[in-house]
């Protein structure tokens, strides 16, 4: 008997070799089995032998860590006794309490400073409080996605920095991810993940749920388009059928980023038997090659429109009053505009041959003429409007980069 519990199917046979899922050649592909039962762990687990012009090898424990599963719970060799034996392991759970200690600090969260620039204050207020965002000191601006499942249960917390400039996650010098268990220092969490966002199943029974890859995604999505229920799966792999279990019999649609659409596709008829799957493929007819070079998302095509174009209830005639225009709805409400056009004549003539800017530790500018330009054209559109005031403070930073400041 073998000393491991999982280990690559000894050969026996074409039998025994398989379609690498990767690759898609044929019996070349060798999958784990549990060498207490001989069977397979799943189709996707397991080594090409093409190792160098494929390379594809899922280990068990990437396996079970993407179902949100402790590898070290599992990967003990057990007797069939001591199995029989064996009680099913409770998720961890994180208090409640920490939850609400971290709904707090907005002023100093980056990822709520950049939303800020999207949503009027009621709109972001909703959204806080619809996800339960969170503020964590453990980087400075950084946020928690409280992970709460159906019953309510905080599992765990994502904490990661974005750039308050951009909306992007900050990647240098490294990808800055950690989550809450580790960072209280419990190193005996038995982690098992649910979808960010699932707490609100219970609350709207009778919604569309739809799906996306980001946390970010899915609260930038749920203020555009109210009537669905956005869910995040954390990443590419985090839709699993573990996860799926809490969508029992609903109607589930699948906003895959670019480049995850054939996977979640697959995904979508493999768990054809817990709900209704479908799987959009709007970014897929939508994209330009540059797009799908970056992998874009829906966020990325979400933050370029008023969110309030996608939901608002359909306008209401005047009241016959004498005061009637006295005040002007809101759509018309009447701002102190900012002087544009001496920003954009400043760009206009200043020859900018730079294509990268670092305006802090958080902003960095790829594409400076892109930038430039997409932010003038918010300012223009929304001049005087105080929610699009730091699309204009970020080109007035530019500006100091280059020339005097802007009076």
């Amino acid at each position: 008997m073998s000393e491991h519990r999982y280990i690559l199917e000894p050969y026996k046979g074409m039998n025994t070799r398989y379609t690498c899922p990767d690759c898609g050649k044929r019996n070349e592909f060798s999958r784990y089995i549990n060498t207490d039962t001989g069977e397979h762990i799943h189709p996707s687990v397991g080594k090409c032998n093409r190792e160098t012009k494929c390379g594809y090898h899922k280990k068990p424990k990437q396996y079970f860590e993407q179902q949100g599963v402790s590898f070290e719970s599992v990967s003990r060799f057990h007797t069939l006794r001591e199995r029989k034996q064996e009680t099913k392991v409770q998720p961890s759970l994180i208090p409640f309490e920490i939850l609400q200690k971290s709904r707090t600090d907005y002023g100093n969260n980056y990822f709520v400073q950049f939303l800020a620039t999207l949503f009027d204050a009621a709109t972001l207020s909703e959204a806080i409080s619809r996800y339960h965002i969170g503020t964590s000191n453990y980087w400075n601006g950084a946020t928690v996605f409280w992970q709460i499942d159906i019953q309510g249960k905080v599992r765990t917390g994502k904490i990661m920095l974005y750039s308050p400039y951009t909306g992007k996650r900050v990647k240098e010098p490294r990808d800055l991810i950690q989550w809450v268990h580790k960072a209280l220092k419990q190193p005996e969490y038995n982690l098992a993940q649910c979808f960010f966002g699932e707490h609100l199943l219970r609350k709207y029974p009778q919604k569309t749920v739809a799906i996306v890859e980001s946390e970010k995604t899915a609260i930038i999505a749920s203020v555009h388009f109210p009537n669905f229920i956005w869910l995040a799966a954390g990443n590419k792999d985090g839709l699993n059928p573990t996860k799926c279990q809490v969508l029992q019999g609903r109607n589930v649609v699948l906003f895959p980023d670019l480049k995850a659409f054939d996977k979640w596709s697959a995904k979508a008829k493999e768990f054809s038997t817990i709900a209704n799957f479908t799987t959009s493929d709007f970014l897929e007819t939508k994209a330009t090659e540059a797009e799908r070079q970056q992998g874009f998302d829906l966020a990325d095509y979400l933050i370029n429109f008023d969110c309030r174009k996608f939901n608002s209830p359909p306008p209401t005639p005047p009241q016959e009053t004498e005061c009637a225009e006295a005040t002007p709805p809101p759509s018309q409400k009447r701002f102190e505009l900012w002087n544009v056009e001496e920003i954009e004549s400043y760009f206009k003539a200043t020859a900018i041959r730079q294509r990268q800017v670092i305006l802090d530790k958080c902003g960095t500018i790829t594409d400076l003429n892109l930038f430039i330009e997409s932010h003038l054209a918010t300012v223009k559109t929304n001049n005087g409007n105080p929610t699009y005031l730091p699309y204009l403070e970020r080109l007035q930073q530019v500006k100091n980069l280059f020339g005097n400041p802007i009076q």
